[in-house]
């Protein structure tokens, strides 16, 4: 389909000639994901172009049919601009019939055609892919108060709008996971927690007999219905979004005091790391693990936490003895070193995490040729023991784990050069 007849028809005003043209176009494209680069301008045309024709017109076949061509551009991060605008996320908002600042969305009515339902999911359909794919949509969404009014709208979306209450949960799961303002926002001002708990019980008809118990299910009840299933899910996905919260400070606060080993203490930090180095492997993994990911999978934090000692376990088992980070994404870090950390950092032990005391030098009083004696001394047991296999010289490989020396020596030795004549 052309674009071109599509945007002539739109500049000449006839709205029943673009809702043909549209039709055709989302048919042949309902399963495009990628579009061609060369027309990428008249896509960012053709968004202006529905933007516009979805303010002039007011009959429902024709508002559902752009807003459909709208949700397939829409997958195009780089056509979004003229939708990602205040006014287009205001357009959208109000053919959604979401109550935002700056436009009054319309009452969503029992009585509603299923031409105007369809126009309603539509529009919730785009402002879900424009939030998704767009920072700019995500910052104009929390300045219009989106979420607000999607929240004020959520508890009068009946069981007969099931795809409108679907689209605006799933919307509301978006804004709260891609914007911390907003998830801070629905915990503290809008009730959200109670509104997707009213839901929730509502949908999975939990009926409660006590204030912390819940009646079992009768056996003969039926399972639940794939639309009330939906309707959970997309439920539990927002609520979690918004009642979680980091207690890695609860757990791993601000060091302040580096005297003491970190495995001795009663601190929760200091608990768990003495079990890193507890005789049951299920209960060592589980302490190191759950430390590595509160110090956001960097060695560099969990060393500063746990020292070299308590940690080289898990960092063997992760391929990080040379240090840097697991593969999993984290937020950038933030500097939470304490005055006295920074201080103190320089004379910390990194095996053992601590300022050790100043230790008597035991060579002090040495003379050379003792120092000599005691050094061959211990070369001979170290040779005996490595013979006899009790003992096995190790070396870190370029990929952070751990291999027999003189294997890591030679895979970080430079190769032989090639000084051979090429006349």
């Amino acid at each position: 389909m052309s674009l071109t007849a599509i945007l002539s028809e739109i500049d000449g005003g006839d709205d029943k000639g673009v809702g043909k043209l549209l039709q055709k176009y989302n048919l042949e494209n309902s399963h495009t994901f990628a579009f061609d680069h060369k027309e990428e301008d008249a896509r960012i045309e053709l968004c202006q172009g529905l933007l516009k024709v979805l303010r002039r017109s007011d009959h429902p076949l024709c508002q559902s049919t752009c807003l459909e061509t709208l949700r397939i551009l829409s997958r195009d991060k780089r056509v979004l601009g003229p939708v990602t605008t205040k006014e287009g996320i205001l357009t959208l908002a109000g053919l959604a019939r979401i109550h935002v600042v700056g436009h009054d969305g319309e009452p969503l009515e029992e009585a509603q055609s299923a031409e105007e339902e369809r126009v309603v999911v539509e529009a919730l359909k785009c402002l879900c892919n424009v939030v998704f794919n767009s920072v700019p949509a995500q910052q104009v969404g929390a300045d219009v108060k989106l979420a607000e009014g999607l929240c004020a709208r959520l508890p009068s979306v009946s069981s007969s709008h099931h795809e409108v209450g679907l689209f605006s949960l799933r919307l509301l799961f978006l804004l709260s996971a891609l914007r911390t303002d907003v998830r801070g926002m629905l915990q503290k001002e809008a009730g959200a927690v109670r509104l997707l708990t009213d839901i929730l019980e509502r949908t999975l008809d939990v009926r409660w007999v006590g204030p912390y118990e819940a009646e079992a299910p009768k056996p003969e009840a039926l399972p639940i219905s794939s639309e009330n299933n939906e309707l959970a899910m997309e439920a539990l996905k927002a609520l979690f979004n918004i009642t979680m919260s980091d207690s890695s400070d609860e757990v791993l606060p601000p060091l302040k005091d580096v005297k003491e080993r970190p495995e001795i203490g009663c601190t929760v930090r200091n608990k768990l790391v003495r079990l890193m180095t507890h005789v049951d492997m299920a209960v060592k993994q589980g302490a190191a693990e759950f430390l590595f990911v509160l110090c956001k999978e960097s060695v560099d934090n969990l060393l500063k936490y746990t020292g070299y000692g308590n940690a080289a376990g898990l960092l063997m088992a992760r391929g990080l003895l040379a240090g840097g980070r697991g593969e999993t994404q984290y937020s950038s870090d933030e500097d939470s070193d304490t005055e006295e950390y920074k201080s103190a950092k320089p004379f910390i032990n990194p095996i053992t995490g601590h300022i050790e005391l100043p230790m008597p030098n035991p060579m002090e009083e040495m003379t050379e040729e003792q120092k000599e004696y005691e050094a061959q001394k211990l070369v001979k047991m170290i040779d005996e023991l490595s013979r006899k296999e009790l003992i096995r010289p190790m070396g870190v490989r370029k990929d952070g784990t751990l291999a027999p020396l003189g294997e890591a020596i030679h895979e970080c030795s430079p190769p032989p050069s090639s000084d051979s004549d090429s006349d």
